[in-house]
């Protein structure tokens, strides 16, 4: 992704008390070009950094992990350069190991039309003129009586920082639902 803005400088350090490096940022850099350079420049993180974090006026510790973000931090060095502040210091992050049990949904979506002629055909309730009796809902919802093996994924309807949110079909209540994925992190 390229930005609109002239060179600027970052330091990049691998944490607080080490010296830095400092690095002229091209115009068009990108977050994946910047993940590169603190590789090359810190070859001893392990594992390769997935984010990086800088300090801002407000001693924020603010964490980089998309081009938008990392245009945000290159506004904010453009304002720090005219005040003749020193360069940005950024620090590597490296995410914690994600999903440590190997846990997995399928979200290969399956189209509609089979989805719910493999439920059954001729079901009132798959049409949309009819809502699930709310208890049964509850009973289904609280019970723990929902598997991946029991849903079919029809579609994304969102995603966001927290996980993605898809149309499903539920198989043994007929019921068609909104299921979210949560992004896990199963480390304490």
């Amino acid at each position: 992704m390229a930005n609109c803005f002239s060179p600027l400088l970052l330091r990049i350090k691998e944490n607080r008390f080490t010296e830095g490096r400092d690095w002229q940022v091209p115009v068009d850099v990108s977050f994946r070009m910047v993940l590169d350079v603190i590789a090359q420049v810190l070859p001893s993180i392990s594992p390769l950094p997935t984010s990086f974090e800088y300090e801002d006026e407000d001693n924020d510790i603010i964490t980089v992990c998309s081009d938008e973000e990392l245009d945000a931090l290159l506004s904010y060095c453009q304002v720090c350069a005219q005040q003749n502040i020193s360069p940005i210091c950024i620090y590597p992050k490296v995410s914690r190991r994600r999903n440590t049990l190997k846990l997995e949904v399928n979200t290969k979506a399956v189209p509609t039309s089979s989805a719910i002629s493999s439920a059954g055909s001729g079901d009132s309730q798959l049409s949309g003129h009819r809502r699930p009796d709310e208890q049964s809902l509850i009973n289904l919802l609280s019970g723990g009586q929902i598997t991946p093996h029991d849903l079919h994924f029809l579609e994304i309807l969102g995603h966001g920082s927290g996980g993605t949110v898809y149309r499903a079909f539920h198989t043994p209540s007929k019921v068609i639902m909104a299921v979210k994925v949560l992004a896990l992190d199963a480390t304490p």
